[in-house]
């Protein structure tokens, strides 16, 4: 039996963040994975920091990945076009499954300065056309597990 990893990858190339001070209402913009080298991170499109004010995000569409929101801090408003309407507070995480197609705002709420993390996720070519649809994960309702002297919440 061999003692080699079936996980084992070499490491084809390192990323930065790149971050832009976009100014007022998106103040600050961090790319973690550029969605330019998609095809590197497979399935991952884009990775992203923001920092923002209401207005950034608006009403717009989405269609064939799924995404991954964190807030980090703030409050983040979301309202989409199935009359569905949620506010996450830091801690806070939306899954959304774009599927065949996904129109949404994702704002600050009221004067809030908001902070997310943003991952999206390319689908497989036979899920693309699957219905939209949203789940939030509440800091309250999220699973502790423990390692040791540490846990992951």
């Amino acid at each position: 039996m061999s003692n080699e990893s079936i996980f084992h990858r070499d490491i084809k190339d390192f990323w930065y963040p790149t971050y832009n001070k976009n100014g007022y209402p998106h103040v600050q913009q961090g790319v973690i994975l550029n969605p330019e080298r998609n095809q590197e991170f497979s399935p991952f499109i884009l990775m992203a920091e923001d920092w923002y004010k209401r207005g950034v995000f608006a009403d717009h569409p989405h269609r064939g990945f799924q995404t991954v929101t964190y807030v980090v801090d703030g409050r983040l408003e979301h309202i989409d076009n199935a009359g569905g309407y949620s506010l996450l507070n830091a801690g806070d995480v939306q899954y959304m499954n774009a599927g065949w197609a996904a129109r949404h705002a994702e704002e600050a709420y009221d004067d809030d300065l908001i902070h997310t993390l943003q991952v999206w996720l390319n689908l497989p070519k036979s899920l693309k056309r699957t219905e939209t649809a949203y789940q939030n994960i509440y800091v309250e309702d999220a699973p502790v597990v423990n390692f040791g002297k540490s846990q992951i919440e």
